[in-house]
């Protein structure tokens, strides 16, 4: 380079010296980055509050998360992000939530956009749980355990496991009536889930199929045994079932 007619010497480093304290200083931010850092990543449908630890290894005191206008209560949640898989573009982390009886634990990794991929879940929950979302008058332990799971816009795109329904009831004004033990094993290949239902033990059988394709789903179950004798059981059933010679039959379809 000239100016007033000398040789201006270029100092091409320079531009790389002044580069390393600036990254140096992002890393260090990164690194030591509060934990309320992960509130601004959150979707809408989201929250949570009394964080404590770093982005990368932290916990909030409560979470919530909104269903279908209620809020649905995570308890504390925990968190662990693995730092290499972020520098993959495939951030892997490990979660974990309870509040009282309800524990989750996953492994969640991001696949790309829009889709999810779940390593590992195990969770527990009270049904009364679902109450806050649907209006089920129901009770018992709901057990999940799920591996290798592929999410596509919330759509079950691939991988499988098994639901158990632990000592299920039928709340009702005169008192609970008791359904059993139950097993629902799903699985799904291009979006196209099923399930199978099994009665593990229980004064209701209840035996059939369920089908997720898209947006529509179809139920097939045989409900029988010496609990569908409950007049008020029965009653409830025949809203969603038909009578049968042996109990009842569930067969509906739809869109969701």
């Amino acid at each position: 380079m000239r100016r007033f007619g000398w040789q201006t010497p270029v100092d091409i480093l320079k531009p790389r010296i002044l580069l390393l304290p600036a990254l140096l200083l992002l890393v260090s931010v990164l690194i030591t980055a509060p934990a309320r850092v992960v509130a601004v990543l959150l979707p809408e449908t989201a929250q949570l509050s009394g964080f404590s630890g770093t982005l990368w290894e932290g916990s909030a005191a409560r979470g919530t998360r909104r269903e279908g206008g209620q809020g649905v209560s995570l308890g504390r949640v925990s968190w662990r992000i693995h730092p290499w898989s972020v520098l993959g573009l495939r951030p892997r982390v490990e979660l974990t939530s309870e509040w009282g009886g309800q524990r989750l634990r996953a492994v969640l990794r991001y696949t790309g956009p829009r889709s999810l991929g779940i390593e590992a879940l195990r969770a527990q929950f009270d049904v009364r749980f679902i109450r806050q979302v649907v209006p089920l008058y129901v009770g018992g332990l709901i057990r999940l355990d799920f591996a290798d799971v592929e999410f596509q816009d919330s759509t079950f795109q691939s991988g499988g496991g098994e639901m158990v329904w632990q000592d299920a009831v039928w709340t009702a004004n005169t008192g609970d009536v008791a359904l059993g033990d139950y097993s629902l094993v799903v699985g799904a290949v291009g979006g196209e889930l099923s399930g199978r239902v099994e009665t593990l033990r229980g004064p209701l059988q209840v035996a059939g199929e369920l089908q997720l394709s898209g947006n529509r789903y179809s139920v097939n179950l045989a409900l029988s045994g010496p609990a569908t004798a409950n007049q008020g059981l029965g009653d409830a059933l025949k809203l969603l079932a038909q009578p049968s010679a042996t109990g009842f039959d569930m067969v509906m379809s739809g869109e969701i």
